[in-house]
């Protein structure tokens, strides 16, 4: 299989911001809620504030040329060992062929070089294929709010 390539976001272009507009839509669609245009804005703004930090933090992943999803991260401020994972994104073209785990690889890797030894993120209750997905490769549930449960992976398990 080839390899992924990632380039970091340029949330300031109006086609790219359409490109992560549309991956959040269809995430929050799948929780059967609606994006909103505050929400995004706010969403715009922390990856700009991410970028700042490092401009991998917030890319897209191609594949063969063509963009087959996105990744954003971070480590947590206030809390530097821990790595928050906002999105491991797949167009829907792309699912179930290995993809993901190399994405996951990939924004693992790169907290680990920011010094994070721990990995959480959020994922919708009804959102069952990322569900499936993350317990998979070893993320744990560790709590339930809002029709979200935060997940964790332990150090030393990156796989």
């Amino acid at each position: 299989m080839k390899s992924i390539l990632f380039r970091p976001i340029n949330i300031e272009n109006k086609d790219e911001q359409n490109l992560v507009r549309e991956f959040l839509a269809d995430t929050k669609g799948i929780g059967g809620m609606k994006l909103e245009d505050e929400e995004f804005d706010a969403y715009r703004t922390a990856i700009k504030v991410r970028q700042e930090i490092s401009p991998d933090f917030s890319v897209f992943a191609f594949l063969d040329q063509k963009i087959i999803g996105f990744l954003d991260v971070f480590p947590r401020k206030g809390y530097p060992a821990v790595g928050f994972v906002t999105f491991i994104y797949l167009l829907p073209v792309f699912r179930r062929q290995g993809l993901g785990k190399k994405l996951e690889k990939y924004a693992l890797d790169l907290l680990k070089k920011y010094k994070c030894s721990h990995f959480e993120l959020n994922v919708f209750s009804k959102n069952l294929n990322a569900l499936k997905f993350y317990e998979k490769h070893d993320w744990k549930i560790i709590s339930q709010k809002d029709g979200f449960y935060r997940m964790k992976k332990e150090p030393g398990i990156t796989q």
